[in-house]
């Protein structure tokens, strides 16, 4: 049935001052997009390196059309010996273990269980069925049905080395849910680059810096045992890394190390009502960290109360405003209060991809002075999954497009002279699950930022970051 489909094309060169950007996208019949973004200095879009652009375009559409539309022409008719394979022999799990990965890549997640208990009841010492079922289960949120199979895979005493370490370590996250009591702690090192067009501001070149990054972010959630699902959640992050930084636009910036950090504490409970079944209410106290230059950073202390609700099966959405207190911030700051809030909704069009669009912004006031800046952000987004692999690795990716509108206080002169302007921003991310406790991240953004008012401020940036993520708990 994938046979038919067509192949959707389009290609995208956007001009920049510190160069361009091309895109191009393909979107095959089973419902996967694939995108290409090259970054190409304003020096190479003369003459015969525009045609030379053109064409790596063009054999990079060619490359990734071959490979999509054979995807989209193998798929069914492996999905179809997959099952044949399983018919054909009742008792191979290698069968059986393909035709469930095909199954969950499918969406079938009903068909992939049934498969698995039909299976069980004629082989119920099958250990490995019994961890297949297990992961399903847990996927799929039944934690008790999956910690009775893992126990089994795990008694029976036939399993792998490999196989029989992860059955132990998902038994206790499943155990540890069912206690009530579930959460992660991630690590992530990487590198980031960061490539800045100044023009024309007198101050500084054009940079290109490259410079590593570490965090820590951990979550503990807390089952408060009610018929709605409420539950108490400590949060937090902290991280570091070296960039550039100027926030006043006085030439005093450079490298610096940049520490940031944030927690808190959120109540998450339901409101259903019988307009809205599904409706949640987020309560949350946090305090944060962040620096912006050498010497210049921001304390926060506020709260946020937050509504989601999911129409229907395929919709979500949601709305968020918040207080918080930035008095506790270094001198060179002129924010005392900050109103933020945020709407958005997401629309899931195919199985597992799907499109949102949101708007956000906050107000900074300052108390002796009143408003002295403020950012209002509308965003179209999309994320989806690329390749599901054999070997269960995941690749899915993230992308949007943002415009902006920002009012700040010149930091020089004063709150009574500020500074207008607007930006449009884009990004790119990557991830490829390697299994549930690792990743790759590989993420490209870029930014363009126009003052009305000031243009000897203006700004355009281009980052690329590659990082890899390893869960500890």
């Amino acid at each position: 049935m994938y046979k038919s489909q067509q192949i959707l094309l389009s290609t995208v060169v956007i001009q920049t001052r510190i160069g361009a950007i091309g895109v191009l996208t393909i979107r095959s019949g089973i419902r996967q997009d694939i995108m290409i973004v090259g970054f190409f200095e304003t020096s190479e879009l003369e003459g015969a390196r525009m045609r030379k652009l053109g064409a790596a375009l063009s054999a990079a559409m060619l490359l990734c059309l071959t490979f999509t539309q054979a995807e989209a022409q193998s798929f069914d008719s492996r999905y179809q010996q997959a099952f044949a394979a399983r018919v054909g022999n009742p008792g191979d799990i290698s069968a059986l273990s393909a035709f469930v990965r095909l199954a969950v890549r499918a969406g079938q997640y009903d068909q992939a269980l049934s498969t698995i208990e039909q299976h069980l009841i004629t082989y119920p010492r099958d250990a490995r069925a019994h961890l297949i079922a297990a992961r399903l289960y847990h996927h799929v949120g039944s934690r008790e049905l999956a910690a009775r199979h893992l126990e089994y895979a795990i008694d029976i005493g036939t399993l792998g080395a490999g196989d029989h370490r992860a059955a132990k370590r998902l038994l206790t996250r499943v155990n540890q849910a069912l206690s009530g009591i579930s959460g992660f702690l991630d690590v992530t090192v990487g590198v980031r680059g960061e490539f800045i067009n100044f023009s024309p501001n007198p101050f500084w070149t054009d940079r290109r810096d490259y410079n590593p990054f570490i965090q820590a972010s951990g979550q503990l959630r807390f089952d408060l045992e009610t018929a709605n699902n409420n539950a108490l959640i400590l949060f937090g992050e902290v991280g570091t890394t070296r960039r550039f930084g100027d926030y006043n636009f006085d030439g005093i910036g450079g490298i610096y190390t940049a520490p940031h950090g944030r927690a808190g504490i959120t109540l998450d409970v339901g409101l259903p009502t019988e307009l809205i079944p599904t409706l949640r209410g987020q309560l949350t106290a946090y305090g944060s960290y962040e620096t912006f230059d050498a010497g210049l950073f921001r304390r926060a202390y506020g709260a946020t109360a937050r509504l989601t609700a999911a129409p229907t099966a395929n919709t979500f959405v949601y709305a968020e405003a918040g207080y918080a207190w930035l008095g506790n911030s270094s001198g060179g700051l002129l924010e005392d209060d900050r109103i933020t809030f945020e709407t958005g909704a997401t629309w899931r069009f195919a199985q597992s991809h799907s499109i949102g669009l949101s708007g956000r912004g906050y107000v900074d006031r300052n108390r002796g002075f009143g408003k002295v800046g403020h950012v209002y952000e509308g965003e179209l987004g999309y994320a989806g999954q690329v390749l599901a692999f054999e070997n269960g690795i995941i690749w899915s990716q993230q992308a949007g497009i943002a415009l902006g509108d920002i009012q700040r206080p010149d930091t020089i002169l004063g709150p009574a002279f500020p500074i207008f302007g607007d930006y449009w921003r884009a990004y790119w991310a990557h991830t490829i699950q390697i299994d549930d406790r690792s990743r790759f991240d590989f993420d490209l953004s870029f930014r363009d930022t126009r003052y009305s008012n000031l243009p000897i401020r203006d700004q355009s940036r281009f980052d690329a970051s590659i990082s890899y993520t390893i869960s500890l708990y």
